[in-house]
């Protein structure tokens, strides 16, 4: 059984929780402790004179001192003295080695003396890790045995001083109950106790105190001759102390003792987190052990169950044993590159197979194990089993890829029902169109066509509720209800055409198919958009707008805007019964027209990020509407890009249609 104390597990030493004051007349000695203490967080107070020193105790909490002896208004021992029977701690800087001034103050709270000469500079950096030793000391406890009083309670004056628990006992048999009952970290035991002897209680003891609790002892006599000396280690003990004692020698190999029975258990503690480590990674991981060569040396249950074989059907092999045929054999040549010839961990996903032949996937990491010398002894695999998650990645490709291929298709359907630009050529003098969808298919369509003779068409440019595949869906909507309304127009040969009462038709249509006449409908759709009608032989030229524009270009080379009606088409919100109102414009040759949706105007971008706007597009037409429209075409794409590249990873806000004809 092993004995560890369980307070210190919690314990966190933290620098800032510790005021040190730094007394010395030297400024460069001030300066150095500071800088050594500071660097690591310490709450540092500097003083110069035992006045200054005063002040700073008097006003702050003060844990630990570094006190020079020799001070220009007076002796430092005045600092030792105020602080006596205090918790705070005092290291001495002097220039002297007085023997007697040490064994005096060593009970007076000063835990070290530090001679300025020699290695100095070294000591001074060792001074941070004393104090944390001293912290960690309030959770150890020494017992001493001993039958003298007056010893008693000068090791325990010594030993509190350095901040140690401690318990006393004049006899056998109270020691004995004290170590049953509290975790002991060292006993300084006496050889001539109350009613034994303190030799034979350490080797009656010896299994109980030394080996199971591993309990350090100090063997103190008054005589230390040859005899006594070799019983005394042949019992257990780890030194053996003449009185009377040297308190400095004492308390050094106290704490040398204290340290590396604090370093076992920090072993040991790191020896149990890691055998808990391994419990926890044997029960969640597949894990493998091979030497130099590849050959396995080790295997946990969990690979044996995964892979179907055997302990004694994997040692001895090569890991090929369940490789996969079809693994690729790229991925394990880069893998040995890695672990042989650079000698670092290897990560990746690797296909393999069990006994019976199935195939399973595992997410490897090999980690090369390296001598002092930088060779490899072995290499340790730790696996997890991703087949579901591979199983159900395949599903998603599958299922990404069908998605891929439907919106792909309904692409080639929504690009089948645009019209073919060639037959605008015989209405207009010239013209371009700019339909760009933000995604493969969009909510934005284009419609046009031949009315009733050679000399009336019908121009239709419309946004629909969102993008992608959902706006794609309204298109088609959009696209049944427009053959409705050629049908009528094309049957009534004395209808007098109007843009306004299409758009009518389209609100009541849309709202009737999608069931959007009542408030509490589910679904809410609808566009907005312009109508064009034009009658190249008598010049004219209708139009009428939901929430969109029309800009042109005038006879007189003027440019003017046509607002819309501030109302959409069919959404829950429009009255079925709205009256729509157009716009007639008698056309003369050489009037250009512009038609846009409002993707192009509210595309993000420039330097603060705004939507590029009407005023710009309205700047594009004035700039450029005196060239070819394929040119204007260029620069209405070239000024957008520019725009919206001027933002770092920018992307389209929404589908975009941009329309310029001539008459």
């Amino acid at each position: 059984m092993i004995y560890m104390s369980k307070k210190i597990d919690n314990f966190i030493f933290d620098p800032r929780n510790y005021n040190v004051l730094i007394v010395d007349d030297s400024k460069s000695t001030n300066f150095i402790v500071k800088k050594v203490f500071g660097t690591l967080h310490y709450n540092c107070h500097c003083a110069f004179t035992i006045a200054d020193a005063k002040e700073m105790i008097n006003n702050n909490d003060i844990d630990y001192v570094i006190l020079d002896i020799h001070l220009p208004d007076g002796n430092g021992f005045e600092i030792i003295k105020l602080l006596e029977n205090t918790k705070t701690k005092i290291f001495v800087l002097t220039t002297e080695a007085d023997k007697q001034f040490r064994d005096i103050t060593y009970q007076k709270g000063v835990i070290d003396f530090i001679e300025k000469k020699g290695n100095f500079l070294y000591k001074i950096g060792q001074l941070p890790s004393s104090v944390e030793q001293l912290e960690k000391n309030k959770f150890k406890t020494i017992l001493v045995v001993d039958d003298s009083i007056v010893i008693q309670q000068q090791l325990k004056a010594l030993l509190e001083n350095r901040n140690y628990n401690v318990e006393l006992a004049d006899d056998a048999d109270i020691a004995w109950e004290i170590i049953k009952n509290t975790n002991i970290d060292l006993m300084i035991l006496d050889l001539q106790l109350k009613k034994s002897n303190g030799l034979d209680f350490l080797t009656n003891k010896r299994v109980e105190i030394v080996e199971q609790r591993k309990i350090p002892v100090f063997i103190i006599s008054g005589s230390t001759n040859a005899s006594i000396i070799r019983d005394g280690l042949k019992a257990g003990a780890i030194d053996i102390l003449s009185k009377p004692y040297i308190a400095e020698e004492i308390m050094l190999k106290v704490d040398l003792w204290i340290d590396y029975r604090q370093k076992e258990d920090e072993v040991l503690r790191s020896s149990q987190l890691l055998e808990q480590y391994k419990s926890a990674v044997d029960r969640s991981a597949l894990v493998s052990k091979a030497d130099p060569k590849g050959k396995i040396i080790y295997v946990n249950d969990g690979f044996c169950k995964t892979s179907g074989y055997t302990k004694d059907e994997l040692i001895g092999q090569s890991h090929s044993l369940i490789k996969s045929e079809d693994s690729d054999p790229e991925t394990f040549k880069q893998m040995w590159h890695t672990i042989e010839k650079l000698k670092k961990p290897w990560q990746g996903e690797l296909k393999n197979k069990t006994k019976d032949g199935k195939q399973y996937w595992v997410n490897s990491i090999i980690n090369p194990i390296l001598n002092s010398k930088g060779d490899v002894i072995e290499y340790i695999a730790i696996r997890n089993d991703i087949t579901k998650q591979k199983n159900i990645e395949l599903d998603i490709r599958n299922i990404h890829q069908h998605t891929k291929d439907s919106i792909k298709y309904a692409s080639m359907i929504q690009s089948s029902v645009l019209p073919n630009n060639n037959t605008m050529t015989k209405y207009f003098k010239d013209q371009f169109v700019i339909w760009t969808p933000k995604d493969t298919v969009g909510g934005d369509i284009y419609l046009f066509n031949e009315l009733r003779d050679k000399n009336e068409c019908l121009l239709m440019y419309i946004d629909c509720t969102g993008h992608g595949v959902p706006g794609a869906f309204v298109t088609m909507l959009v696209k049944a209800v427009e053959a409705q309304i050629l049908t009528e127009i094309i049957n009534d040969k004395l209808m007098n055409i109007s843009p306004a009462w299409i758009m009518g038709y389209f609100n009541k249509a849309l709202k009737k198919l999608l069931k959007q006449e009542s408030k509490d409908s589910l679904s809410n759709v609808g566009w907005d958009g312009g109508i064009i009608y034009y009658n190249k032989k008598k010049s004219i030229l209708k139009f009428a707008g939901a929430q969109t524009p029309l800009f042109y270009i005038d006879e007189n080379n003027e440019f003017k805007i046509i607002k819309g009606n501030r109302y959409s088409v069919g959404y829950k919100k429009c009255e079925s019964d709205y009256k729509y109102k157009e716009t007639i414009i008698h056309v003369k040759k050489g009037m250009k027209f512009y038609c846009t949706t409002d993707g192009y105007i509210d595309q993000n971008g420039g330097e603060k990020d705004f939507p590029f706007g009407k005023k710009r597009f309205s700047e594009i037409i004035k700039q450029s509407h005196s060239q070819p429209m394929i040119n204007q075409q260029t620069i209405f794409l070239q000024e957008l890009h520019k725009y919206e590249n001027k933002i770092e990873n920018n992307d389209r806000n929404d589908d975009i249609t941009v329309i310029g004809f001539e008459v």
